[in-house]
């Protein structure tokens, strides 16, 4: 049996020390090649993974069970270190002569920003800069009235065609006394310039009754869901659950190219709720079958805020998973 590695991508996984490998096997003997990447992940990046599957059940890989995936992970300490994948090709009595077997490579990325003291890897626009809260430096989108704010990673970090999917993270504080904020939000766009854009956006009450979840194309608010902004703490007394409350608020934007679905969580700790708060289909159709979407935290203050001094609107932490545009 002969397999084949094929990376059609520009020059960024070797196997075998080259962008293309291939092996002759036969059935019931292991062979083998080594993978690793051609360039250092960037600052940003916390970990790589190559995974690797076969398209039929007559390779075995890492003694996996056959026509599984085996997945390799680099990291910036790692990554021109050769990990090896072993393949062994399935003895069976079938008389089938020479199979020629291609092994796909799915190449998937976590980009990981647990505190932002380094934002040379991001497109800062308009209001955009570096802040401090609590001794920490975090990404400060606004910090006065009427102001706006952008931060898109410099790089394509999300496809959306229709196998491939990803989730961002990302832990926000609003700090808007008087409740003019018009909210801080994840963008999508087809480029940095936003031509195309579909925007995540969590949206402080203006009446103490209900925030807003919305989902916007374009600038049009295509989905709603409303989020009390009044909750009750562990002996019954009312609590102050406003966006805009100054205490770190957490959201979880995942997207599913199988199915064109959006789906947006909130919680005000660090676990995932199970179910979405709010889903949207049709991103693809919004932004086109594009491999290569850039993602990008937004931030609007309104007008009229009693105390400026203290209006702010900062990310403390984001994460963006999923597959990796720069292999495709």
């Amino acid at each position: 049996m002969t397999f084949t590695n094929t990376d059609n991508d520009t020059a960024a996984v070797l196997a075998n020390g080259d962008v293309k490998a291939r092996a002759n096997l036969i059935e019931g003997v292991t062979g083998g090649f080594a993978l690793k990447l051609k360039t250092q992940p960037t600052a940003a990046t916390e970990s790589v993974r190559l995974i690797v599957s076969p398209i039929t059940e007559q390779l075995q890989l890492n003694n996996a069970k056959a026509g599984a995936a085996s997945t390799l992970t680099f990291n910036a300490k790692n990554w021109d270190q050769e990990q090896t994948v072993r393949a062994n090709a399935i003895d069976d009595n079938v008389v089938e002569g020479t199979q020629n077997t291609i092994l796909n490579l799915q190449v998937e990325r976590t980009l990981a920003y647990k505190d932002f003291r380094d934002l040379s890897e991001l497109a800062l626009q308009n209001n955009a800069k570096q802040g401090l809260r609590l001794e920490t430096k975090v990404l400060r989108l606004t910090d006065t009235a009427n102001s706006s704010g952008a931060a898109f990673y410099n790089a394509p970090s999300a496809s959306l065609l229709k196998n491939e999917a990803f989730e961002t993270f990302f832990r926000f504080v609003s700090n808007d006394p008087s409740g003019n904020s018009q909210g801080v939000g994840l963008a999508i766009t087809n480029d940095l310039a936003g031509t195309k854009n579909v925007k995540v956006r969590f949206v402080p009450s203006t009446d103490g009754i209900n925030n807003q979840i919305l989902v916007e194309v374009n600038g049009v608010v295509k989905a709603t869901r409303l989020i009390s902004a009044t909750g009750t703490d562990s002996v019954g007394e009312s609590t102050n659950k406003n966006f805009n409350n100054n205490q770190a608020w957490s959201a979880w934007v995942s997207y599913d190219g199988s199915t064109d679905r959006l789906e947006v969580r909130l919680g005000d700790d660090l676990n995932r709720p199970g179910n979405a708060q709010l889903t949207y289909d049709g991103l693809r159709n919004d932004l086109g079958a594009v491999s290569s979407a850039y993602l990008g935290l937004v931030a609007t203050n309104g007008a009229a805020v009693a105390d400026k001094a203290s209006t702010t609107q900062d990310i403390i932490a984001w994460t963006i998973d999923g597959n990796d545009p720069a292999y495709n």
